[in-house]
C-alpha cells in the first residue's frame, strides 16, 4: 500500500479478505526539474559505480521489515534480485 493512498482503501481491501503487511515509502520527482545547489566547499559530487549501487539496492530491498514489532520475511531473495541487477 502506498503511503499516499486513502485510508479507506485499506478498509475496502480488508473487507475483501486482504491483510495489510507493509506500507512502502516511495517518493519520486522529475530530476530534470530539480535545481541542485552547489556543494559546500570540500565536497565533491561524482557519478557512482553502477555495480556498487546495485549491491546497495539489493541489500536494502532484501532487508527484513517490521510493522508494530512484527517481523516480515523479505519477498525476494538476494540472489534473485542480484541476478537481474
Amino acid at each position: 500500500m502506498a503511503t499516499l493512498a486513502e485510508f479507506e482503501s485499506i478498509r475496502r481491501l480488508e473487507r475483501r479478505g486482504y491483510r495489510l503487511q507493509r506500507i512502502e515509502m516511495v517518493l519520486g520527482c522529475d530530476l530534470d526539474a530539480v535545481v541542485m545547489p552547489d556543494p559546500a566547499p570540500g565536497i565533491e559530487v561524482a557519478a557512482g559505480d553502477p555495480d556498487e549501487w546495485a549491491r546497495i539496492s539489493v541489500a536494502a530491498f532484501a532487508a527484513a521489515e517490521t510493522v508494530d514489532r512484527r517481523g516480515f520475511t523479505p519477498l525476494y531473495s538476494r540472489l534473485v534480485m542480484a541476478r537481474d541487477a
